[in-house]
């Protein structure tokens, strides 16, 4: 999970691409990993759904957040 986050920051995606030995080997992707967290919130401890969220904290102090909570694909989140 997270060389894919630190891949996405660096690059704007993620592609087959990224996943060779050149792509985990990328300096940029690779000086973002220490600074991706991945948290699993207690209070969905019990949540049997594939809730996600993303928070991005700059150095000016400011946030980023996305939640989803029906990813692509889900029924109540069709791919068409």
């Amino acid at each position: 999970m997270q060389f894919c986050v630190a891949t996405a920051l660096a690059k704007g995606r993620v592609t087959l691409d990224d996943f060779n030995d050149a792509g985990l080997a990328d300096t940029v992707v690779q000086g973002l990993l220490p600074r991706v967290n991945v948290v699993h919130p207690p209070e969905w401890a019990n949540v049997s759904s594939l809730i996600q969220e993303v928070e991005i904290k700059l150095k000016n102090g400011k946030k980023y957040t996305r939640k989803v909570t029906a990813p692509k694909g889900d029924p109540d989140n069709p791919l068409d």
